[in-house]
């Protein structure tokens, strides 16, 4: 899995945000606080983020995602 393709293409797609991209073999793990994301509930946070990787999922390099996506303002707790 190459990783630095992936995390230009993040950021390329969420220009301007805060990501973290790492994997556990084929587990590709994010983290992505973008601006892009105001306005957005979970459920089409991750479809933006599906669409961009969604190629690396359909060819075998991913086979499995975990992701945190947050907008500026959100409360976490």
């Amino acid at each position: 899995m190459d990783i630095e393709s992936i995390e230009v293409e993040l950021q390329k797609a969420f220009p301007g945000s805060d990501l973290s991209v790492s994997n556990d073999g084929s587990l590709l793990q994010l983290t992505i606080l973008a601006e892009q994301f105001n306005d957005c509930n979970r459920v089409r946070r991750q479809q933006m983020v599906y669409a961009v990787i969604q190629h690396r999922i359909k060819s075998g390099e991913v086979h499995a995602v975990s992701m945190h996506v947050h907008a500026p303002g959100d409360k976490r707790g």
